[in-house]
């Protein structure tokens, strides 16, 4: 029970333990030099800082390794672009919530911005705040560079936003030892995890932990049976309102959820853990799965001496499609950027290869791109990235449901969690539909 751990945020601050962090002054110049002056550049003169046009950047990399990670992408676009500096803006990621959305706003928005919460973006989308940059999707084959998580750019039959690194979660994380000695395989589908889950019980196991005293983890479990009742057309109704929260899918995920709440099979009192307290429970057999999470479990398994690998979220019957939950930290130029092409030419390079390379080298955290060099990820992330990379994926609670909704549901579902039985779930997704609809008729 003295294992390290480290919550999500600190993984993100620590994620260069795997594989080790290149230096930011030793990357740039070996890994930009030939690759992204061929691609970006041509022979400019030396231009004084005084005639240097200035581009504004705002973003949320405030905490290590990231900061340094996205310092090193601008110093290398600096080098590309000589005659451009960028002025850059961080703000941590709870705070820009209410900051983008409104700094968007003003006479003189940031050039280029990271409207991360994909359901505020849309808002400022639909005021017309940020560019239409489908002809650079186009133009510049940027299906070819980022594949189905294009997808999470589009926003009524456009796109408005570039990938850039992932927030994901694919799937179960398990310890592999484990699953041989209880002669387990990785399960395909839901009745196949049952399974599993009912193994792990008669051990005395609890089969799968999750930490939701912050409310951001059970609302996953929520998110993933929906996508696996409902499919994908229920959940992307759920977030432009063609859906409803008291559909038969979405209240029969609850009810699955339930039926394995009431089974046992979840860590007993989810709402009084986060997932920094749970970390030892799974590292020392305690808990049965990890799940759904991201890559930071990998982490804390990696530092407790463990092998873990992990599984795609089971599909409800065999050939449905497996869709992955993905955020890709998008960036967006604002509609009335000061400097229009400029902002062009930095969001197409925090699109390349050359730029996500530098930041994942020195984060070790999962880019969009397509041609990243994964080779030095263990094996597992390997596997992640390229279900990440190939496989359908959708927005999740708070990127892509409208804030009427993932602001009423995330207490919602703690209270639910709490006391899974049909009133409850009546009383919530009773909740959320009616805070949807008064939202709708708001306009």
């Amino acid at each position: 029970m003295k294992t390290k751990v480290l919550s999500r945020r600190r993984f993100l601050r620590t994620a260069a333990l795997v594989g080790g962090s290149l230096a930011v002054t030793n990357l740039v110049p070996a890994q930009v030099s030939a690759a992204a002056k061929n691609q970006f550049t041509s022979s400019y003169p030396a231009v004084s800082a005084q005639e240097k046009k200035l581009v504004s950047f705002w973003h949320i990399y405030t905490e290590e390794p990231r900061n340094k990670g996205v310092e090193a992408v601008i110093s290398a676009f600096e080098k590309a672009y000589p005659e451009i500096k960028v002025e850059a803006n961080a703000v941590f990621h709870q705070d820009a919530k209410v900051v983008f959305p409104n700094v968007i706003k003003t006479s003189r928005p940031p050039d280029v911005i990271q409207l991360r919460t994909t359901s505020l973006a849309r808002i400022s989308i639909d005021a017309g705040l940020v560019m239409d940059i489908t002809e650079m999707y186009e133009e510049k084959g940027y299906d070819k560079r980022f594949g189905p998580l294009g997808d999470t750019a589009d926003w009524k039959g456009r796109k408005w936003s570039i990938p850039f690194n992932l927030d994901q979660f694919p799937g179960v994380w398990y310890f592999k030892d484990v699953f041989e000695k209880m002669g387990l395989k990785p399960p395909t589908t839901l009745d196949e995890l049952e399974v599993i889950l009912a193994e792990f019980k008669k051990n005395n196991i609890s089969a799968i932990w999750i930490g939701n005293r912050d409310r951001w983890h059970a609302p996953y479990m929520v998110e993933y049976l929906i996508l696996r009742l409902g499919g994908v057309k229920t959940w992307k109704g759920l977030a432009d309102g063609s859906a409803h929260w008291t559909d038969p899918e979405v209240v029969a995920a609850f009810e699955k959820f339930a039926d394995w709440l009431n089974k046992g099979y979840f860590y007993p009192d989810m709402n009084a853990y986060d997932i920094t307290d749970l970390y030892p429970y799974w590292t020392s057999d305690q808990i049965g799965m990890c799940g759904p999470c991201g890559p930071w479990a990998f982490e804390n398994a990696k530092l407790a001496g463990r092998d873990a690998d992990y599984f795609p979220f089971p599909v409800l019957k065999e050939g449905d499609p497996v869709v992955g939950i993905v955020n890709a930290e998008p960036f967006s130029i604002s509609k009335n950027a000061p400097h229009p092409e400029e902002a062009k030419l930095l969001l197409d390079f925090l699109g390349s290869k050359e730029a996500q390379q530098i930041f994942m080298d020195i984060t070790n955290i999962p880019m969009a791109n397509l041609d990243v060099d994964v080779s030095n990820q263990p094996e597992p992330i390997q596997k992640m990235i390229k279900d990440a990379h190939t496989l359908p994926s959708v927005l999740g609670f708070d990127w892509d449901l409208p804030e009427a909704a993932f602001s009423v549901a995330q207490p919602a579902i703690q209270e639910f969690v709490a006391d899974p039985t049909p009133a409850t779930i009546a009383k919530v997704t009773k909740e959320i539909e009616d805070s949807v609809q008064k939202w709708l008729q708001q306009g």
